[in-house]
């Protein structure tokens, strides 16, 4: 006897998927107001308005703002760095993080 299931699932042809289980894509944009440095937007797009409290992203992207200012800092040590890695033609980083990279992946 043949089998007569009918397939079901997300990929089926002609099977409907809500809002909720639907992949979206949200662009955050970067803020450049205060020069190039790496900034988003703390505006809160309406895309989430039913998904994501407001409160929560705007706290979100401050401390992701945070972070990356963290990262982009200079210091004594990143200059030392920098020149070590004249000094090496770059090959201490096969070694070794530079501080944006250190910061960036806490």
């Amino acid at each position: 006897m043949a089998n007569n299931r009918i397939p079901s699932g997300p990929n089926t042809p002609g099977s409907q998927q809500t809002p909720t289980q639907q992949g979206i894509k949200i662009f955050i944009q970067r803020d450049y107001s205060e020069g190039t440095a790496v900034k988003f937007q703390t505006r809160f797009p309406p895309e989430l308005e039913d998904r994501v409290n407001r409160q929560t992203f705007e706290y979100t992207m401050e401390r992701l703002n945070e972070h990356f200012e963290m990262a982009e800092t200079a210091d004594c040590s990143t200059y030392c760095e920098g020149c070590l890695a004249c000094l090496t033609a770059y090959f201490i980083y096969i070694c070794t993080e530079t501080h944006y990279e250190k910061v960036i992946n806490i």
